[in-house]
């Protein structure tokens, strides 16, 4: 499992603007000071236990930080995540692996950017800690998706076994909302198992203003904690702390977010006015969520099938296919039915067209018909 580290953002506007890393000075010192003169005593910590003397590499400390927030007056969004990790290369597989980071970019696009900062050091068993320069990234174009985007890579100089790796990477985000008054942040996913072992970690997470957040903890992975904040009541702090995480050498042959402890969350934004009207199972703002009930899952479908109604208002061609099933009372039978129906007339019509005139023009209803012509049959 290679070990370099892409930390990059997608761009999907191919207008966007890049810009550096580390850009903004005066934020850039103010990271490198929170990252590496707090009083996290878990990034204080030089010595490997014992029982992994034998291991190619071992990781000291690992913080994942994030921060989501929307602005009282202004439409915009913020979302700043922050990664802060200590490892001890025991091996020259692992310096290789440590060997070289890409680093993503300063982005903007429209009113929207991303400002991204990053810190290197080593430290050597004597205790001399040498910060390795961003200046010495070299910047390099890469195609992600298909958008043109641009990257730096770094290489980390003079490493030896027994040195100390610590680093940091932020991205910094404002995403401007343009009058929308719902916003789904990308989902998040975190495997408390490594390639190396881990012997300290912690996940936070701030929200803050009407964000919503889906939660899980699988696999016997530990669940967040909540910090509160007195001084302000729209502000919910999480924590997950975790300790002692073996190697996993080789996941190949498994799928580790069904087998492995693992954390996955999804926050979103929605106005007052919104989270009143669409069933998204995000539950109340601020509160951790991680189940779904009946009463949900029928609001659910009640909200889909009105919409089917509202824009589909006459499903002719299926509903006088149906017609000739009206003494049937099997609900089984008449799902069965329906959907032989709907795939004849969305799928196997137009294919018979194109074949037969040369022409893809026909009748191509949605899927969700499906919930407007059953309804004819069960009224309750």
């Amino acid at each position: 499992m290679k070990n370099y580290l892409l930390f990059l953002f997608t761009l999907v506007f191919t207008s966007s603007l890049s810009q550096g890393v580390n850009t903004d000075k005066k934020r850039a010192d103010e990271l490198k000071i929170q990252m590496w003169s707090n009083a996290d005593k878990d990034f204080l910590i030089t010595e490997i236990p014992e029982k992994w003397k034998n291991e190619q590499a071992v990781v000291l400390a690992k913080s994942n930080t994030l921060f989501y927030r929307k602005e009282v007056i202004v439409a915009n969004l913020y979302y700043d995540r922050y990664t802060h990790v200590r490892v001890k290369l025991l091996s020259t597989k692992a310096i290789e692996d440590y060997a070289q980071f890409k680093i993503e970019s300063d982005s903007r696009w429209g009113s929207s950017k991303l400002e991204s900062f990053a810190g290197f050091k080593i430290i050597k068993a004597d205790g001399r800690q040498i910060e390795v320069p961003l200046s010495e990234a070299v910047k390099e174009t890469e195609t992600y998706n298909g958008a043109k985007q641009e990257i730096y890579k770094l290489a980390i100089p003079n490493l030896v076994i027994g040195d100390i790796l610590d680093y940091y990477l932020v991205r910094e985000e404002t995403i401007a909302l343009a009058g929308s008054r719902l916003y789904t942040f990308d989902p998040v996913f975190f495997q408390l198992h490594g390639e190396y072992p881990i012997l300290k970690q912690k996940i936070s997470f701030d929200v803050l203003r009407r964000c919503y957040i889906n939660i899980k903890s699988l696999n016997g992975a530990p669940t967040f904690k909540l910090t509160a904040d007195g001084k302000d009541k729209e502000k919910s702090h999480y924590y997950l702390e975790d300790a002692n995480r073996e190697s996993v050498k080789d996941i190949r042959w498994m799928y580790p977010y069904r087998e492995l402890p693992a954390v996955k969350f999804k926050v979103t934004y929605a106005s007052t006015f919104v989270a009143g009207q669409v069933p998204f199972f995000i539950g109340e703002p601020g509160v951790l969520k991680s189940s779904v009930n009946p009463t949900e899952v029928k609001d659910l479908l009640a909200f889909y099938f009105r919409y089917s109604l509202s824009s589909y208002s006459s499903p002719t061609l299926l509903r006088d296919y149906m017609k000739k099933f009206k003494a049937v009372k099997d609900p089984e039978k008449l799902a069965k039915e329906a959907y032989y129906g709907l795939r004849n007339i969305s799928l196997v019509q137009p294919a018979e067209n194109f074949l037969l005139e040369n022409s893809v023009n026909g009748p191509r209803p949605e899927n969700n018909l499906m919930m407007v012509v059953l309804s004819d049959y069960f009224k309750s």
